[in-house]
């Protein structure tokens, strides 16, 4: 029986002996996929399906739903050519695939945490996520998702990413020199890419861990469209409440992702629709404020987050991409609070600020074999309302009357970055790096970084060049991980210079006088850390299920994070003894367990 030009392919390739042959390209028109681990695929339409793979003759069947491919070794003389690339002018950049973000110990599962192993990323203190690239301040540099920039990167600045790894396809870094295509940085620009919602069959994934659980669906749509929907909840604040007092404030955070998708970027075009959003939140329990309660505390909740939703279209005509891609948005900052004061009246208060931003891009290129050509255009803008804050008091046994405003608007006061005459400089050298490299059994990672950041915070005043805080001259990262009896085990040091500080030297009497000490430049200790990941994949016909431990700080070093000057007696015995400048330092996490079960469909 023919197969409709329309219908969907599923089938494996596999060895002569059965076993799967995973990447293997199938060409089917002018479709093109690869196969997974398990030596699957997915087409659609009709016709003569041809198996092309790495040591193996190339095979042509036909397309029947179900088709299992076996390939033979390849025989005859094989020739190789080697040569040398043309140079090309394009900024340098590192990618990295959700399954290196899988096996990256540190990175506790997480997309923008598995940035910190590359050369051009400095670490933050504290083991938290925020992204340095280049020397330049985490707000300096720009994260894109699917061509849309987001204003928050982190949960909390730096506990885990907002783009969770279930969704992810690529990972781009781009530490500098990227083209005015991403525009509107002066760090570095990190691009991830949603992976393509499958429209085959409906699959459900998904992960349940310390910090959170993820759940996420994909389908078909009607017109050969597809979808992704993705929500992310921790729970911290969930368990703990009952273990704390109703005042106690918790956070907690979500965030989540839907994308459809219609159509093919080389045929008649690539429509895709999306919504992104992100909310954090630190509150305490509603029973914090009760009428007539003395000891009640109150209740409170602040809220930061955003949301984006937009729209692209992509076609391909020849060697011209055009790309037409409007967004929406708006940006959340509220606080509300509720207290009786120990009394029967509440006093509320709602304090908040609109944020709507809109724009969109359009772009034309066009790829050469000397080159490309690309021009666009890039339009931006949006409303930053006025701050409005509303206090009323009602007594509980009236009738609630409406809120009225008591202190009025605040004048509308606002910046995209403030500076005051700064400028910074750096310089950069590289040893080797390398994201995913070896086989399948192993993979390893070694590289070794020098760079210097530094900056004018005074110019006026004639202030010299001096260390940013997390000017880090010396970054070393050494990672590997291999497989063994089904199981993938990983190791990752990591030895960064420690921060520069501004500190009084220790042992400094106390002048007379109201003119300070001077202060001296000194560096932290050296920062090292060992992590550890271990996991287990079991895979079955509907999917495969893995179970994984990422253990940060595995020797339990703590690493000095910051470090303070405080007035000492020279002789503690007696109080009488002149005082003097001494050091504290606080110490950096202990040992970290991270664990999670992950459900990733077929």
């Amino acid at each position: 029986m023919a197969q409709r030009a329309d219908a969907t392919v599923r089938g494996r390739v596999v060895d002569e002996a059965g076993l799967p042959v995973a990447g293997a390209t199938v060409l089917l028109g002018d479709q093109t996929a690869v196969t997974d681990g398990d030596g699957a695929f997915v087409v659609i339409g009709g016709g003569k399906l041809t198996v092309v793979a790495g040591g193996y003759a190339s095979q042509t069947v036909g397309a029947a739903d179900g088709v299992v491919v076996r390939l033979a070794p390849a025989s005859g003389e094989v020739i190789t050519v080697s040569g040398r690339a043309p140079e090309e002018t394009k900024p340098l950049d590192y990618t990295i695939s959700a399954a290196d973000v899988r096996t990256t110990p540190g990175a506790m599962n997480d997309a923008l945490r598995a940035v910190t192993v590359l050369p051009a990323a400095a670490r933050i203190p504290f083991s938290f996520g925020g992204l340095v690239l280049r020397g330049m301040s985490p707000r300096d540099s720009s994260v894109f998702i699917d061509g849309v920039e987001i204003p928050l990167a982190f949960h909390f600045g730096g506990i885990t990413g907002v783009f969770p790894t279930q969704v992810l396809g690529d990972m781009k870094v781009v530490p500098s020199g990227f083209d005015v295509s991403i525009g509107r940085t002066q760090g570095g620009a990190i691009e991830l890419e949603s992976r393509t919602p499958r429209g085959d069959a409906y699959r459900v994934g998904g992960e349940v861990s310390l910090l959170h659980s993820i759940a996420s669906v994909e389908g078909p749509l009607p017109g050969r469209g597809a979808f992704l929907v993705a929500l992310r909840r921790s729970y911290f604040d969930v368990l703990a409440r009952p273990l704390l007092e109703p005042s106690d404030p918790l956070p907690s955070y979500t965030d989540g992702q839907i994308r459809a998708v219609w159509g093919d970027v080389a045929r008649r075009g690539q429509l895709a629709v999306y919504a992104i959003g992100s909310l954090d939140r630190i509150a305490n329990s509603s029973d914090a404020a009760r009428p007539n309660d003395p000891e009640a505390d109150g209740y409170l909740a602040a809220n930061l987050g955003f949301l984006r939703t937009g729209a692209s279209y992509k076609r391909r005509i020849d060697n011209t991409l055009v790309t037409i891609a409007p967004v929406l948005g708006t940006n959340l900052l509220s606080l509300s609070s509720k207290d009786y004061h120990g009394t029967a009246m509440a006093e509320e208060l709602d304090l908040n600020r609109r944020w709507y931003v809109f724009g969109g891009r359009g772009e034309w290129l066009r790829d050469d074999p000397g080159g490309f050509l690309r021009a666009g255009i890039d339009v931006s803008g949006g409303y930053l309302g006025r701050v409005s804050a509303t206090v009323f008091q009602q007594d509980v046994d009236d009738f609630p009357s409406p809120a009225t405003p008591c202190c009025g608007p605040t004048p509308r006061s606002s910046s995209r970055r403030a500076a005051t005459g700064s400028a910074t400089g750096s310089r950069s050298g590289r040893g080797s790096a390398s994201i995913g490299s070896g086989s399948d059994a192993f993979r390893a990672l070694a590289n070794y970084a020098w760079s210097r950041s530094k900056r004018k915070y005074d110019p006026a005043l004639g202030g010299g060049w001096e260390p940013y805080g997390l000017d880090q001259p010396l970054r070393l990262n050494l990672l590997f991980s291999t497989t063994a009896f089904r199981w993938n085990v990983g190791a990752r040091l990591t030895a960064v210079s420690g921060n520069p500080a501004h500190l009084v030297p220790e042992g400094t009497p106390v002048p007379d006088g109201p003119d300070d000490p001077s202060e001296v430049l000194v560096r932290l200790p050296t920062f090292w850390q060992v992590d550890l990941r271990i996991d287990r994949m079991w895979k079955r016909p509907w999917g495969s299920i893995s179970l994984f431990f990422d253990i940060q700080n595995i020797t339990n070093h703590r690493n000095v994070e910051l470090r303070e000057s405080r007035l000492s007696l020279t002789d503690p015995g007696n109080i009488n003894s002149p005082l003097v400048y001494r050091y504290d330092d606080v110490r950096g996490l202990p040992i970290l367990p991270y664990i999670g079960v992950e459900f990733v469909p077929r």
